[in-house]
């Protein structure tokens, strides 16, 4: 956040990226998305949905690889 804005640590035309680097993750979040991936079939975007119990799933966070989501968005949207 700069002088009371938010800006995306990424800049693109079309996405508001905000990059978050941990020393490590989670053990069952990474074991989630690999779950995901083992299980999708080739014409499958593997997905993790992360949902906190009482919410609405309208607020759910939806978890990938980047190097999927290149591909998803590439092959989509032609943004990258």
């Amino acid at each position: 956040m700069s002088e009371g804005r938010y800006e995306p640590d990424v800049q693109h035309p079309r996405l508001a990226i905000e990059v978050k680097s941990r020393q490590s993750l989670p053990k069952w979040l990474l074991e989630a998305t690999m779950q995901a991936t083992l299980a999708a079939r080739a014409e499958q975007l593997p997905v993790v949905v992360l949902h906190l119990v009482g919410t609405r799933h309208g607020d759910d966070l939806v978890v990938m690889t980047l190097d999927d989501f290149r591909v998803f968005v590439q092959e989509k949207y032609e943004l990258v």
